[in-house]
């Protein structure tokens, strides 16, 4: 990358690649964007994003560049094993100058083919977050004697800082998602349960049949006009309609019919 690139070109391309990691509340699509972006402002060959699962030890491809979806699923990494497994187990960066030549690489996905005549480097740099490596960025970059990669590892590193951030506001959009759909789920609990015919007011004979309308037309798709004086309870009846029928899932909403205008 960095004999092609010059200064200017570099802070353009991660320019670009800091766009795209915020250019989607979707992680995946984010992250998609993101390697987009590094393989048309750094020449990438093929490129990676795994992350970790605390709870199996293990790291999948998360989204790839140039991988078809055999190689992506091909793409699991546990921590310790090969060149992204160790990058995943201490935290720092690797660089392998040509693939062919390190015993530690695996080509899990198998998408280069036969290594002993690939010509690639390949750098992987972690993705750190509050103290934690949360995964591993990694790029097949052509393979070229007389070039240093630390300057592409030092880029890199930079992408990954942008990608941590990333990964930080989707977990924190997921777990208040979380959250919200928790506390909506207990609220819509204790609607159904206010609305539960058992707990209605009522043991007259007029009213153990208003009951029995509820239930009847609550199991049915049929529209129902309510009508009466203001006071008499409605709304209350439409509720326990509403609750007690196959849309009790979906919110109730009421409004006035009075105050709607003739027009």
């Amino acid at each position: 990358m960095n004999k092609r690139l010059s200064g200017f070109e570099a802070i353009t391309a991660l320019y670009k690649v800091s766009l795209a990691v915020t250019s989607s509340l979707d992680q995946k699509e984010a992250l998609r964007a993101t390697l987009r972006a590094l393989a048309e402002g750094l020449g990438i060959e093929r490129g990676m994003l795994v992350l970790a699962d605390p709870s199996t030890q293990e790291a999948t491809i998360e989204v790839a560049h140039n991988m078809s979806e055999d190689e992506i699923r091909r793409g699991r990494y546990r921590t310790g094993e090969g060149v992204v497994g160790r990058v995943l187990e201490t935290g720092e960066p690797m660089i392998v100058p040509n693939v062919g030549k390190e015993p530690l690489f695996l080509n899990r996905t198998r998408s280069r083919g036969d290594l002993r005549k690939s010509q690639i480097s390949f750098i992987c740099v972690p993705v750190n977050l509050e103290g934690e490596t949360v995964g591993a960025l990694s790029v097949d970059l052509p393979f070229e004697e007389e070039i240093a990669l630390d300057e592409d590892e030092r880029l890199l590193a930079v992408v990954a800082g942008y990608v941590a951030q990333a990964v930080r506001i989707h977990r924190m959009v997921a777990s208040e998602k979380a959250v919200l759909a928790d506390e909506n789920l207990h609220l819509r609990r204790a609607l159904e349960g206010e609305y539960r015919i058992r707990n209605f007011v009522g043991a007259s004979l007029p009213m153990q049949e208003v009951f029995e309308q509820i239930m009847l037309v609550a199991k049915s798709r049929a529209t129902v006009l309510l009508s009466g004086e203001s006071g008499t309870g409605k709304e209350l009846a439409a509720k326990g309609i509403h609750y007690n029928s196959a849309r009790s899932g979906a919110p109730f909403i009421g409004f006035s019919c009075a105050s709607l205008p003739e027009s």
